[in-house]
């Protein structure tokens, strides 16, 4: 006699049998319901959401600024400072699909509130600018993109480089580390053709008083200004 048959232990042979008869009893559907995580994962990570405008707020510069909020109430998927939401627009009779990056900081979300800036320059811009009020609803995409910091890619230091309405993912990264939910430091070199040109100036002034870890650099490429650099 063995010893899996004197400890009345089920041997190799006996656990793969009884593993073909589970498998063989089994629904041949598996249910995602099976499974809390992939549940989960559908709830923070859906392909699109259904928002509402919540604000719309002029920011000077041809730019405009929008709030959503999940049509559904309560939190909208987390993301990382830097990354974007696709928005298609029905423009006559095209379909088109426009990317913004995300200016709002990512705990922001939790508090169910996702914000872009919206600069007039190509028609679409200008559709949106046009058209788009609060209390409107539109489908837009889960956040996605590789533009923000990898601890593991990124030294600690990091230089950005922005041009006008370009300022969006560092805006979304200078909150985050405000808010303590990003940990590197950065010095933004933001470009702009002139004093009236800079997006979000008083924000990011007011970040670079309180955070030690945010610098901003004004280079101004249209006019010269005492405390600012100038050029292109």
């Amino acid at each position: 006699m063995s010893i899996a048959e004197k400890s009345g232990a089920l041997t190799m042979q006996q656990v793969l049998e009884k593993r073909s008869q589970h498998i063989a009893a089994a629904d041949p559907v598996l249910s995602d319901d099976l499974f809390a995580c992939n549940r989960l994962a559908a709830e923070r990570h859906p392909e699109s959401i259904d928002v509402r405008i919540k604000k719309v707020i002029p920011l000077g510069g041809g730019a405009v600024s929008y709030v959503f909020e999940p049509v559904s109430g309560g939190v909208l998927p987390m993301f990382r400072a830097g990354q974007f939401i696709d928005v298609p627009l029905s423009v006559g009779d095209s379909r088109i699909t426009r990317v913004y990056s995300l200016c709002s900081s990512p705990l922001q979300s939790r508090k169910g509130e996702y914000q872009i800036a919206v600069k007039r320059d190509i028609w679409a811009s200008a559709f949106i600018q046009d058209n788009w009020k609060e209390g409107d609803t539109l489908n837009i995409s889960s956040p996605s993109g590789e533009f923000g910091f990898n601890p593991i890619r990124d030294a600690h230091n990091v230089i950005g480089i922005a041009g006008g309405s370009g300022i969006t993912p560092f805006l979304s990264m200078a909150r985050a580390i405000c808010e303590g939910s990003e940990d590197f430091q950065l010095t933004l070199l933001y470009g702009c053709r002139t004093m009236e040109d800079r997006l979000f100036a008083d924000e990011l002034d007011d970040i670079a008083s309180k955070c030690s870890k945010f610098k901003v650099v004004y280079v101004l490429s249209e006019e010269k200004v005492e405390g600012f650099e100038s050029g292109y």
